[in-house]
C-alpha cells in the first residue's frame, strides 16, 4: 500500500489517513484556511497518543506572537510522562516573530523523536514565511469545494438534531463566503452559523428560509447576494433596495466591493452564454463554476437566458469602466453611478435576442 503523500501537495484526505495510522513525523505543519480540518486533525493525535487523563502532563497548546519561543520550544524538548508521546501544538505559527522562527529553524534540526510538534497555519504555498516551508511533513487544508461544504451542513445539522433542506443549505453557504477570495466557505464559519440557527429554531426540527435572520455576521455578504441577483434577474427595484441597504454598512469601498463582484457575475454570464450559443448542454455550461443560493446553478442558467451576447458583453464593458471610475474617483456620487448601471443592465432589452 502506498505511502500517503507528506509536502505542499498534501491535503485533507492523506492527513487524514496519516494521522489515523499514527505515522506521524515530529515535526508537522497543518497550513491552509479551514481551522476545522485543523481542530479535527489535532483530536485525532490525542485520542492516539495521549490519554485524557495524561494530556495536563503531556498536551501544551500556544499561539505564535502571544507566548514565548523559549517556552514553546523548551516544551517540545520535554520528555513526555507515562506515555509515548508528548504532543504541543503551535496555532497561528506564521505570525511567529522572527527569533522564533530562528529557534523553529533550530529545532528542525535535531527535532525531540517523542514529540509531536503540529504548526498550524492560516496562509499557505508561496505565502508561508520560510522557517514553515523547511518544515518536511506538512498538509495543505483548503476550504472544501461548494457541494462538499453543502453537504456538510446538511450532516451536521442532522447530527445537531435538524433537517436543512438543500435550498436553505445553499443559502446559508453563500452567506458564509464572505470575503474569501475562492467563493468558498469556511467550515468553522458554518459550524458557528449552523449552531445560532438550530438554537434559534428550538425543537423544530425542519429549518427553514427565515431561520437564517440570525446570521447576523453574514448579513452583509447575504444583502450582496440579493444584489447581485437581483440585477442578474433584470429586477431594478430589489436591486435598488438591496444597493441601498448593502451602503449602509460601515465598509470602505463599499461601492468598489458592489462592482466587482457584478462585474464577476456578468463575466461568468458571457462564458455561459457562448458556450449555450456553441450548443454544450447544461452541465457543460456551468462546468468550473459555482454560484451560490438557492437553486445552485438553476438560477443562474435561467438569468443567462435573459440577455443576449451584445447585452452581457455591454454589461461586462460598462461594469469595468465603472469599477476604474469608482478606484479613480471619477465617479462621483458612487450612489447615483451605480443606479444608473443598475438601470442600465435591467432596463429593457436594448439589443434583439
Amino acid at each position: 500500500m502506498s505511502r500517503p503523500r507528506r509536502g505542499a501537495d498534501a491535503g485533507i484526505a492523506e492527513a487524514r489517513q496519516t494521522f489515523a495510522k499514527g505515522e506521524l513525523g515530529p515535526v508537522v505543519l497543518l497550513a491552509g484556511p479551514e481551522r476545522l480540518f485543523a481542530d479535527e486533525l489535532i483530536a485525532v493525535a490525542l485520542k492516539r497518543f495521549v490519554p485524557v487523563d495524561l494530556q495536563v502532563f503531556n498536551f501544551n497548546r500556544y499561539r505564535g506572537g502571544q507566548d514565548d519561543g523559549h517556552t514553546i520550544f523548551n516544551a517540545a524538548a520535554t520528555l513526555p510522562m507515562f506515555c509515548e508521546r508528548r504532543i504541543v501544538v503551535v496555532a497561528d505559527a506564521d505570525g511567529l516573530p522572527r527569533g522564533d522562527m530562528e529557534r523553529l529553524t533550530a529545532y528542525l534540526a535535531s527535532p525531540s523523536p517523542s514529540t509531536i510538534l503540529i504548526l498550524v497555519a492560516s496562509e499557505a504555498g508561496e505565502k508561508l514565511p520560510a522557517a514553515l516551508k523547511k518544515v518536511p511533513e506538512r498538509y495543505t487544508l483548503w476550504r472544501p469545494f461548494p457541494k462538499d461544504g453543502i453537504a456538510w451542513a446538511i450532516q451536521r445539522s442532522r447530527e445537531l438534531g435538524h433537517d436543512l433542506p438543500l435550498p436553505v443549505a445553499e443559502e446559508l453557504y453563500a452567506m458564509c463566503t464572505g470575503e474569501s477570495g475562492d467563493s468558498r466557505a469556511a467550515l468553522s464559519d458554518l459550524e458557528i452559523e449552523l449552531e445560532k440557527i438550530c438554537l434559534s429554531a428550538g425543537q423544530r426540527r425542519r429549518l427553514v428560509r427565515e431561520d437564517l435572520r440570525v446570521v447576523s455576521r453574514h448579513a452583509e455578504s447575504r444583502v450582496l447576494y440579493q444584489i447581485e441577483s437581483a440585477v442578474a434577474e433584470r429586477q431594478l427595484s430589489p436591486a435598488l433596495a438591496a444597493l441601498d441597504a448593502a451602503l449602509l454598512f460601515p465598509r470602505d469601498n463599499g461601492p468598489i466591493r458592489i462592482t466587482a463582484m457584478l462585474g464577476e457575475r456578468f463575466r461568468k454570464m458571457l462564458v455561459a452564454r457562448d458556450r449555450m450559443d456553441a450548443g454544450y448542454g447544461a452541465s457543460a455550461v456551468v462546468a468550473g463554476m459555482w454560484f451560490g443560493g438557492p437553486g445552485g446553478s438553476a438560477p443562474f442558467l435561467r438569468s443567462v437566458s435573459l440577455f443576449s451576447r451584445a447585452e452581457l458583453s455591454l454589461a461586462v464593458q460598462s461594469l469595468a469602466r465603472l469599477d476604474r471610475a469608482l478606484k479613480t474617483g471619477q465617479a462621483e456620487p458612487d450612489r447615483l453611478h451605480l443606479e444608473l448601471a443598475l438601470r442600465t443592465i435591467c432596463g429593457a432589452s436594448l439589443v434583439g435576442k
